[in-house]
């Protein structure tokens, strides 16, 4: 748990200090997270347990968020721009 929390705060230290490499460390994150829950999702449907589809539905809302956001933070232009290095 500590290096993950390691891991967010030498993003966010990144952010603040406007390095070109935490736009990339973001997205990554931001795919491992997503990963991990739809990991958890198909763990969850192969063990057959039963459904609960309001939970299945914010899942999905989360993977569909978090793709968006890799997808937003690896293409963005003004992202890009902001964490250049001057």
């Amino acid at each position: 748990m500590v290096a993950i929390w390691l891991a967010h705060a030498t993003n966010f230290a990144g952010h603040l200090l406007r390095r070109w490499w935490s736009r990339l460390f973001a997205a990554l994150l931001s795919f491992g997270w997503t990963a991990l829950l739809g990991v958890q999702i198909t763990d969850h449907l192969a063990r057959g347990s039963p459904i609960d589809l309001g939970e299945l539905a914010i899942a999905l809302a989360l993977i569909s968020a978090g793709v968006l956001l890799v997808l937003h933070l690896a293409m963005s232009q003004r992202i890009k721009v902001f964490l250049s290095p001057k």
